[in-house]
């Protein structure tokens, strides 16, 4: 049995300071720990100089990329209790 690399990133704060550096620097920095599966915390379409990254809106969602492929097994979308979807800390 191998070893899994996780990285749990919030990308709203990690990546605003290299924007000015398409980037470079932050990818060149995920690059240096290969990491197998990521999480990027405050993936929202709101930040639109983020380009592809697919996202909730206001809730600053997370989104899991991967070497590997994956499958969705299930989508957990509500609490169950009308008026109160799941948000901001779900995935903590």
């Amino acid at each position: 049995m191998g070893t899994l690399r996780v990285l749990y990133w919030n990308i709203a704060n990690g990546m605003w300071a290299d924007q000015g550096n398409n980037f470079n620097n932050f990818v060149a920095w995920v690059k240096k720990y290969d990491p197998d599966v990521c999480v990027w915390c405050e993936a929202a379409t709101i930040y639109t100089s983020l380009g592809g990254v697919i996202g909730g809106s206001w809730a600053y969602p997370q989104v899991v990329t991967s070497k590997y492929p994956l499958s969705t097994i299930k989508k957990i979308t509500t609490t169950g209790n009308s008026g109160k979807p799941i948000t901001r800390g779900a995935g903590r």
